[in-house]
């Protein structure tokens, strides 16, 4: 009687085996590009989402909220702590460097790189691929759903400026489709002229930011330099 009591008491104090993360539907990710990681955090928790790119833990260079990330893991993005985490998958942009993802690829994780969308199609295509990988079809038409949802009713029309500092090469179609879908009509002519030419890779992008606005304000016709 004593034996099957302390058995029993051994058991209860024994830690359980982790779950099996085994599951050919649901492969598990890791995700090296914070375009990426938009995505995924739309379509999987944690359990599936290994870690998510570095990018995504700074405000000022991630695509979602800070304290969406902080749920997920997070890799630096080297081809040795990917490897350690034992994804069935990793997910890149194009711009991957060949030798870790030839690293990667030897060490038998299946890699899957993306590019930039620059149309509103494209990226419901890139939401659709990264859902069809992850086993998640149904919150990726979800997500698809939301993007091409129509855009509510607005009231009196205001003035505004909007600037965004690229990190990629720019694409004016694909700003232009995101704002028609928000019922934004564009700028003057001569103001979409002066944000043409500023340079999206500079070094000072708030500068940039700075003086694209205050020629807004103004109406300038000047060519705001922000490297100046």
């Amino acid at each position: 009687m004593l034996t099957g009591v302390l058995l029993l008491v051994a058991a209860a104090c024994t830690p359980a085996a982790p779950a099996a993360r085994n599951d050919p539907a649901h492969p598990t990710i890791v995700s090296l590009n914070p375009c990426l990681d938009a995505i995924l955090v739309e379509l999987a928790g944690p359990d599936q989402v290994l870690a998510l790119s570095h990018y995504s833990l700074d405000a000022g260079s991630a695509s979602i909220p800070v304290s969406v990330a902080g749920r997920y893991g997070v890799t630096g993005g080297t081809a040795e702590e990917v490897i350690a985490m034992g994804p069935d998958l990793v997910l890149a942009s194009t711009f991957l460097p060949q030798p870790t993802k030839s690293a990667l690829e030897r060490a038998g994780l299946r890699v899957a790189t993306f590019g930039s969308p620059a149309t509103v199609s494209e990226s419901v295509a890139q939401v659709r691929a990264v859902a069809a990988l992850a086993g998640r079809k149904g919150e990726g038409e979800a997500l698809v759903a939301r993007i091409l949802a129509p855009s509510p009713p607005v009231g009196a029309p205001i003035d505004a400026t909007m600037f965004w500092a690229c990190v990629s090469p720019c694409s004016a179609a694909a700003a232009n489709r995101c704002a028609a879908c928000a019922s934004l009509r564009s700028m003057p002519r001569e103001l979409v002229s002066i944000q043409a030419r500023l340079n999206c890779a500079s070094a000072s992008p708030w500068r940039a930011a700075r003086q694209y606005s205050s020629a807004a304000r103004t109406g300038s016709r000047g060519t705001p330099s922000p490297c100046s």
